[in-house]
């Protein structure tokens, strides 16, 4: 077997090797880097969408040596915004308060007070956490300001003619009301659920109570000093308004002014127990007698 030569194999490959200069750069001059144009003029790929391959003496990223720069594909719908123009315009306090009561209201009508929470509120409203407590500290603070728009809202809806009689207004008035619960019957139905759970819309009933048995001692003229009685059944005849109008809507068996009619009366006949005569009841249609009823000949009062 022939021996290597001295140094060997390794001794074979330094002397091989091209000599190199210190500090000397290689030529890259003429160097093309590999990529995906060298594929698409070999047939190997298809070309992307909107791509137009280079031709082989361009250098398209612009390094080592050569005189073709790559210019990327201007996309004309593409709108950047210059340099000094704002990316978004801030909202008015004032108006993205608004629009979160309004929102408050539309999730507040469609879920209890337990059943949201502020991420999901400021998921809803398309804004930060920060951004909701910002403007409402607390989830309570949100409901309460929901709330008291909503209580605004009736209050403006309810309010009485001063010119009608105080049976009239009060008739006018709850009639409104009512029209208010027909379009936010469920709005309703979870403040009467709240009411029980979270103190501050406790709170919030016992305030429009107040404020209503107040406009109705107005109405009848004892606002000033009330008889204990009288502003008892005043106030006990709210209450009981709030369960007729539950029943209502659990049954539908009676109309709106059937309805009416009915708390009317109950009013008229609360404050005619408790001593006070002032205020009138409502007249009511006669009903009408059978036909067993019209036919028959009245009782004899003869004995």
């Amino acid at each position: 077997m022939a021996a290597w030569p001295p140094g060997g194999l390794v001794g074979d490959v330094v002397r091989l090797a091209p000599a190199k200069s210190k500090g000397a750069i290689p030529d890259r001059g003429s160097y093309t880097p590999p990529g995906r144009d060298a594929a698409l003029r070999a047939g190997r790929t298809r070309p992307l969408p909107g791509h137009t391959p280079q031709p082989p003496d361009a250098d398209r990223r612009g390094t080592w040596a050569g005189t073709t720069r790559y210019q990327p594909p201007v996309d004309s719908g593409l709108q950047l915004p210059t340099l000094g123009e704002p990316a978004y315009t801030r909202m008015p306090v004032d108006e993205r308060r608004r629009q979160l009561l309004e929102l408050g209201a539309e999730l507040f009508a469609r879920h209890s007070f337990g059943e949201l929470s502020m991420a999901r509120i400021a998921r809803e409203a398309g804004i930060s956490k920060a951004l909701l407590y910002h403007y409402f500290p607390t989830k309570q603070d949100f409901f309460v300001a929901t709330l008291e728009e909503a209580a605004e809202e009736v209050r403006r809806r309810t309010e009485p003619d001063p010119a009608l009689p105080p049976s009239e207004a009060l008739a006018g008035s709850l009639d409104a009301f009512l029209g208010w619960i027909e379009e936010n019957e469920t709005a309703y139905r979870k403040l009467m659920e709240s009411a029980g759970t979270v103190p501050e819309v406790g709170a919030l009933i016992d305030g429009v109570r107040d404020r209503t048995s107040a406009r109705i001692l107005d109405g009848i003229g004892a606002e000033a000093d009330p008889p204990p009685r009288v502003r008892a059944a005043v106030r006990a005849w709210l209450w009981f308004m709030d369960g007729a109008i539950l029943d209502w809507l659990d049954h539908r068996d009676l109309s709106r002014a059937e309805l009416r009619d009915f708390l009317l009366g109950s009013l008229a006949g609360a404050l005619t127990a408790a001593g006070w005569v002032e205020f009138p009841r409502p007249s009511a249609p006669p009903r009408p007698r059978s036909p067993s009823s019209r036919s028959a000949p009245p009782p004899s009062r003869d004995r």
